[in-house]
């Protein structure tokens, strides 16, 4: 930074004009339990591809995504979701 770049950038910071802004406030804590269809997460997920999720997964063509996801993850996340990192019941599997 040169001398001149210090006189510039001085002369912004107490120039008079500049504008003044609120703090912004901290964001609001976020847990499964606020978020739509968290009624969902206490619904069995069975392995058939008759089920509409199977469907679902189907139909996004994620399938591959899913099993690759499940084969990395499985066992591997400390009792925390792999994606959010929010603690997961005791029972997830």
């Amino acid at each position: 930074m040169t001398v001149e770049d210090l006189k510039t950038l001085y002369g912004t910071v107490f120039s008079g004009d500049a504008q003044q802004y609120n703090m912004l406030s901290k964001a609001g804590k976020v847990t499964y339990a606020s978020l739509p269809g968290y009624e969902l997460m206490g619904k069995p997920i069975s392995s058939s591809s008759d089920t509409d999720f199977a469907k679902f997964i189907k139909a996004l063509k994620a399938t591959d995504w899913v099993r690759s996801g499940h084969t990395h993850f499985a066992g591997q996340t400390d009792g925390k979701c792999p994606y959010c990192q929010q603690k997961l019941p005791s029972n997830f599997r």
